[in-house]
């Protein structure tokens, strides 16, 4: 998949990516996600049914309230 960002040229930015598993099992999605090298993968909230996990891609920063991101840095 692909997406397109306008952002501050001089700031860069955060994301964090996530699939959605309605039709899969969230082990088993883990597990795939696992083996294309995607890290950090935790469970959405109770019902949301969304896989987030960090891109191994990009480096990586962390939120002031603890939460990992990946972070793309300015050209």
């Amino acid at each position: 998949m692909k997406i397109s960002v306008r952002y501050v040229k001089n700031l860069g930015f955060q994301f964090k990516c996530f699939a959605y598993y309605e039709e899969a099992d969230f082990d088993r999605l883990t597990e795939l996600l696992e083996k294309n090298k995607y890290l950090n993968i935790i469970k959405g909230k109770v019902k949301s049914k969304r896989a987030w996990f960090i891109h191994p891609d990009y480096p990586t920063c962390k939120t002031v309230d603890g939460f990992e991101n990946n972070f793309f840095y300015p050209e």
